[in-house]
């Protein structure tokens, strides 16, 4: 077969994707120098910058988001779990682990820095909000580093979407990243997630006067009609959709977003945490297929990735972490959970006291069934992703 030319190619591999503009950057990103100078260097001398801000950062206001086929930028859906095995990281097998909040990530991150300092891997790697700049949704990652930056990542951790495999410059068979997911019973997720993000004005905000759990039913699900995805009233401002205030304030132009989530005079209900990345509504499916979150692509495209159970099975959850991706570290073990070394058994303790918190678990032991069946309903994309990711989980 005769040899493709390079540019050829990639015409050939990626779609027309997203052209992304974005506000201009802080003051505070020039630290040295005039930024006419800085945005004329080309990457090789940045000595007018401090260690944070960067031409990737500063001076692309303009970004092009490419879209590649599944096929073409992860190779044939694995045929047996056996292809999903990955034995080390490396620039043409990088590792993604896709961030679901609420589902046992920030354990999984630590154990994950640990195992990329171990491999000193360090330099080819970025975990959001763990010693890297903590950027949140697909486009604010591409707007933090140059692409030959992107292309050399060999691990890659973060509050991403599917859309994030093109950035890294996935071409299979040369570069195919592996994916990795952690899941979580989405009514026990929503309910983590309200405590954290909600005002929790339904319980009566500052002074709250009762439970979730003691909100009657017909309000409860008012309120949860409230906050669908498609009903939250955005204020522009929101992690994820509009802008990465944790990452240098930077925010996309509100047109460039306009199309699916667009901007209100008068946000709300709920935080503009809570409404990041558009709410609790079927985040797993819209992670997955950003932003329509159709069922039939989550589908297709959970089963491409390794799936995990952190909160609730923790030890089949290490021994297919062992299984699928041996070079981690932090979670070789032996036997049942009683024969782990003190410390890991100190470890896994502490991972499940954040799991059983008091307040989660009150509100989960005493959620009445019809709001359980109501959350459900209001995550139906999810629940049924959940239930093949259960699948795909006891078969690994």
């Amino acid at each position: 077969m005769p040899q493709l030319d390079g540019c050829v190619f990639s015409l050939l591999h990626t779609v027309v994707g997203r052209l992304l503009h974005f506000t201009s950057p802080h003051p505070d990103c020039w630290r040295r120098g005039p930024p006419e100078h800085c945005c004329a260097l080309n990457g090789d001398d940045w000595s007018c910058w401090d260690d944070f801000w960067t031409p990737a950062r500063c001076c692309q206001d303009l970004v092009d988001l490419h879209s590649v086929p599944d096929d073409l930028c992860l190779g044939p859906r694995p045929s047996s779990m056996e292809e999903l095995v990955l034995e080390e990281p490396s620039k043409e097998r990088p590792f993604v682990f896709l961030w679901d909040e609420k589902a046992g990530g920030t354990t999984f991150n630590n154990w994950l820095l640990a195992t990329a300092q171990h491999l000193r891997l360090l330099a080819r790697t970025h975990i959001s909000d763990f010693g890297w700049a903590n950027a949140i949704g697909t486009p604010f990652l591409l707007k933090t580093y140059n692409t030959s930056t992107l292309h050399s990542l060999e691990i890659l951790s973060g509050n991403f979407d599917w859309s994030v495999f093109p950035l890294l410059g996935c071409q299979a068979p040369q570069r195919m990243p592996a994916c990795f997911i952690l899941l979580r019973n989405p009514i026990d997720r929503f309910i983590s997630y309200y405590l954290e993000r909600s005002n929790r004005e339904l319980e009566g905000g500052d002074s709250p006067y009762r439970w979730l759990s003691d909100v009657p039913l017909d309000e409860f699900e008012a309120y949860l009609e409230s906050i669908k995805t498609a009903h939250l009233h955005y204020g522009g401002e929101e992690a994820g959709l509009f802008c990465n205030a944790q990452n240098g304030g930077v925010c996309l132009l509100q047109e460039d977003v306009a199309d699916d989530f667009e901007a209100a005079a008068n946000p709300g209900p709920e935080p503009d945490g809570f409404r990041s990345f558009g709410g609790p509504q079927n985040r797993l499916a819209r992670m997955l297929d950003w932003p329509q979150g159709r069922l039939d692509v989550a589908k297709e495209r959970l089963s491409r990735c390794v799936v995990g159970l952190q909160n609730e099975d923790a030890d089949n959850n290490r021994r297919v972490l062992r299984a699928f991706f041996p070079w981690m570290k932090e979670v070789r073990f032996e036997g049942h959970k009683d024969d782990l070394p003190d410390h890991e058994k100190v470890q896994a303790s502490n991972e499940r006291n954040a799991y059983h918190s008091k307040a989660s678990s009150y509100v989960r032991d005493h959620l009445p069934e019809s709001h359980r069946e109501a959350i459900a309903r209001f995550n139906a994309v999810d629940m049924s992703l959940y239930e093949v990711g259960l699948e795909l989980f006891y078969k690994q």
